[in-house]
């Protein structure tokens, strides 16, 4: 096989074992798929943020967000699977913003992997806006559920950059989100999937859209912690 970022050929030994068992596709060299970094150890219960041994099971921007009101906190609790070193900068900028679809094969099975572990009875992903879309050409948080079994709840207004706005911008700022209501998600738990987590802003604006439409509870699952 040919990695799908550096183009190295890669060259997988064959056993019996590989021969009369299909083994998981392999999309990424090990020197590449070894730069990435799966977040482990004590982690905030609310957001995955890494705790590095320090003995509150909360962080305090979590703790700040429990003290909101008029469901502002709507969002039950976030898990991330991977940290935002600078490799994964690289990667994914190349995936979402110059169009390389393929490279979300990647973290796929991640993303499948932990789901199974969670209960819940609707999937859906965070929307990017129209005119986000025909510049991209693809939702790249959908890219990250391809080929599960989701449903597109929502909606998003056309909203400015997240990377152009301040940490207190980006939580202040106004809810681009609108429910579809085409579906009925009453007392139904729901997992919000996203690419990257920040301030947590994103995910609890959609989680309290939905929490207004009647749904139950509302966790997140993102594929980074920034």
């Amino acid at each position: 096989m040919r990695c799908l970022y550096c183009d190295q050929k890669d060259t997988v030994p064959v056993t019996w074992t590989s021969l009369l068992r299909p083994v998981e596709r392999k999309v990424l060299c090990d020197e590449c798929a070894d730069q990435f970094t799966l977040l482990t150890g004590p982690r905030c219960e609310g957001c995955s943020r890494m705790l590095e041994g320090l003995p509150q099971k909360t962080c305090a921007d979590c703790q700040a967000w429990n003290q909101c009101v008029n469901g502002e906190n709507s969002l039950s609790w976030n898990f991330s699977i991977f940290a935002y070193n600078e490799w994964m900068k690289q990667y994914f900028a190349r995936y979402k913003y110059r169009g390389d679809y393929e490279l979300s094969l990647y973290f796929r099975p991640f993303i499948k992997k932990i789901l199974i572990t969670m209960e819940y009875d609707i999937l859906t992903p965070i929307p990017t806006s129209q005119q986000r879309l025909y510049e991209r050409g693809f939702n790249q948080v959908e890219g990250l559920v391809d080929g599960l079994n989701y449903t597109d709840l929502l909606f998003k207004w056309p909203d400015e950059k997240q990377s152009k706005k301040s940490k207190q911008e980006r939580m202040k700022k106004k809810n681009p989100f609108e429910f579809k209501n085409t579906f009925v998600v009453a007392d139904k738990n729901i997992v919000l999937v996203d690419d990257l987590y920040t301030t947590g802003t994103t995910v609890r604006q959609a989680a309290s859209i939905l929490r207004a439409a009647g749904a139950g509870d509302i966790a997140s699952l993102t594929l980074i912690r920034g």
